[in-house]
This record gives structure tokens, C-alpha cells and sequence, in this order.
């Protein structure tokens, strides 16, 4: 739970202290900035003074744990809630790691297939059209025949 106006953690729960290795004593007053790393916190208040105080979520964001690693995460908040004279907002940060490692590994593996794709389109288009494959394997011996069949 974060209050609006300071931009302070005023609850932290187990899941929080977790993820960044602070414990809920010392998160309770902190400043959500003091999680971020210094170069995003510019683009971190414009994105919080635009989104209008509506549910949102923000990409593209990372935690600085109180051991100095940082990790990639996901920010998901609530809209505004007004108690005791206060605004205040419920966020929700998801280590988002394992996801980006699965987006890079995915996106490796679309790059390997659309480049043997385009390899195996140029040695058929080759094949058929008596191209350089083609009359080059007519020229090797039996038994190095490896490249196109024919």
C-alpha cells in the first residue's frame, strides 16, 4: 500500500519483503522511489502523474533489492482509495524475470525457424529452377551428396 501525496510504502506484506530483501519494518515509510533505480525515477513520476489515478498497469520497470541486484518487474496499482484523509493506492510488483527470459528464448527460437525457412524456400527455388545447387551437386562424386537430393 502506497500513500499518493508522499509517494510512501504505508503496508508491506511477506511477498514484498521477499522480492526486496528489505523487511516490512524498514519498507513501512520508505519511498516508493528508494526501490528504483535512479535512472528510472524521472520516467517513473511522469508515468505516475499521467495515469489519472486509474487501475494501470507499468512495464519497462525494475526493483533495486536492499543487496543491490535488480530485478525486472511489472507494476499493477489500483485506482485511488481515499481513507482518513488520505489517497492511497494498492501496488502489486511481480518479478517478471522468468518471463522475459521466456519472451528471449521464444524470440530465438521464431529467428531460427524463419531463417531455416527462408534457407530451405532458396534450395528448393534452386532445385527446381536448375539453379547453382542443382548443377553443383551433379558435379560431386556419389557419396558427398549431402547438400540438396537430386
Amino acid at each position: 500500500m502506497v500513500e499518493l501525496d508522499r509517494m510512501t510504502i504505508t503496508d508491506a506484506n511477506p511477498s514484498a519483503e521477499r522480492m526486496t530483501g528489505y523487511s516490512q519494518f524498514e519498507l513501512i515509510g520508505m519511498e516508493l522511489m528508494a526501490l528504483s533505480p535512479p535512472v528510472e525515477h524521472e520516467r517513473m513520476r511522469k508515468e505516475i502523474a499521467a495515469d489519472g489515478g486509474d487501475p494501470i498497469v507499468y512495464l519497462g520497470f525494475s526493483i533495486l533489492r536492499k543487496d543491490g541486484d535488480v530485478v525486472p518487474i511489472m507494476i499493477s496499482t489500483s485506482g485511488v482509495l481515499h481513507w482518513e484523509g488520505r489517497a492511497l493506492a494498492i501496488v502489486e510488483l511481480r518479478d517478471i524475470t522468468g518471463l522475459l527470459a521466456a519472451e528471449r528464448q521464444i524470440s530465438a527460437q521464431n529467428w531460427a525457424l524463419s531463417a531455416f525457412s527462408v534457407a530451405a524456400e532458396a534450395l528448393e527455388r534452386a532445385q527446381t529452377s536448375g539453379g547453382f545447387c542443382s548443377r553443383s551437386v551433379r558435379r560431386l562424386p556419389r557419396n558427398r551428396r549431402m547438400c540438396c537430393p537430386g
